[in-house]
């Protein structure tokens, strides 16, 4: 009996989250230079979240308003909230609304689109080619009151979804993801479609809630249109929940052919996370050794040239003085004689031998001195 209550609870538990029926596609995408990863909006049956996401449309008229219950490269983990008409196909039959998907589409009168007949009845068409949407999707379209009788799945539970960029030429400007596939629109002539355009913007916590909405530029072709930092390519970096670390701008470089961050003034680097102004700490490294060496080589060999200059300056100053003090002897010498020569009478008179004895110790007196003086 135990066994028995297990063996209900695993399989109660499979139906109602359809964990057969969910499955999840790769959310990394890549374009050129470009990188792309959507996947921390993947909800998983692991995630915290409740499964999927939910936006209402912009209409007034709330009984008439619209929700849409979506996943994010992956079919919708749970379906308990979703109306019995989303996955009943018996009972969408019954009300004539279609089960699923147009193989043929073909032109029609008037230049219209139509589902190709596959089966026709006195020339009228009572069953057209259309496949049955058996499997969980990625989105549903139904009204926001549950009791509401129509439910459209706009996605065919299979088809993984197209990526694109917003702008051929700037994939700086984001990304967008197409499910199609969808419950067949006769109107149009087209299978449903829901299209999310990924803006890349400086705004980390802006994620899909009920505050968006949904746009329908071509019939049956739902849009919803966000702008968030899951946007941006990964080649510009999400620092401290900031794009480029909120001291820059992601955009194209048109010379690399690569998005990447361009800084603000006084900002630098990859992900612009440097500032020129913080005062930047110098270390010396191993490296530096042989620069410090020469430093001292250079210090030294500078030193010994200037000592030498200053020795050089001396002697010569010295030679100098010697050659003052030999120049004053001669000069006194000839002074002596002239005052012998005015002591005669200015005759030519010839000095005594005691004379020139007096003159010469004289001469050496004041020879001696000069080189004391040295």
């Amino acid at each position: 009996a135990h066994f028995k209550l297990i063996l209900i609870t695993w399989i109660y538990t499979l139906v109602n989250c359809n964990v057969f029926g969910s499955k999840q596609w790769d959310c990394n995408w890549s374009y050129e230079n470009a990188n792309f990863s959507l996947c921390t909006w993947q909800q998983t049956a692991d995630s915290q979240g409740k499964g999927y996401w939910e936006v209402y449309a912009p209409d007034d008229d709330w009984s008439n308003n619209y929700t849409y219950q979506f996943n994010i490269c992956g079919d919708v983990v749970n379906q308990n909230n979703l109306n019995e008409m989303c996955t009943n196909n018996t009972l969408r039959k019954s009300i004539n609304i279609p089960v699923g998907y147009c193989n043929g589409i073909v032109n029609g009168t008037y230049n219209t689109k139509e589902c190709k007949c596959i089966k026709s009845v006195n020339g009228t068409c009572v069953e057209e080619d259309i496949s049955a949407i058996t499997a969980n999707v990625a989105a549903y379209q139904m009204p926001r009151q549950k009791s509401k009788d129509d439910c459209y799945r706009l996605h065919d539970g299979i088809t993984p979804p197209i990526f694109s960029l917003l702008d051929d030429r700037d994939p700086s400007i984001g990304v967008s993801i197409k499910y199609v596939g969808g419950d067949w629109c006769p109107d149009p002539g087209k299978n449903r479609e829901f299209v999310i355009n990924f803006y890349c913007a400086d705004n980390y916590e802006n994620v899909p809630d009920i505050e968006e909405e949904i746009g329908e530029e071509d019939q049956c072709t739902y849009i919803l249109e966000i702008d968030s930092s899951i946007g941006c390519p990964l080649q510009c970096k999400v620092i401290n929940d900031k794009v480029c670390d909120g001291n820059g701008i992601c955009q194209y470089d048109e010379t690399n052919r690569a998005p990447k961050c361009f800084c603000y003034e006084g900002f630098y680097g990859e992900d612009c996370s440097e500032d020129y102004q913080e005062p930047t700490h110098i270390e010396v490294q191993h490296d530096d050794t042989g620069d410090i060496i020469l430093l001292i080589i250079a210090v030294i060999v500078l030193t010994v040239i200037m000592l030498i200059v200053i020795y050089l300056l001396v002697r010569v100053y010295r030679v100098k003085m010697g050659t003052s003090a030999h120049i004053s002897e001669e000069d006194m010498a000839v002074d002596i004689q002239q005052h012998h020569s005015i002591n005669s009478g200015g005759n030519n008179v010839s000095l005594t031998k005691s004379e020139k004895k007096k003159d010469t110790k004289k001469l050496q007196s004041n020879e001696q001195k000069l080189l004391g003086d040295d």
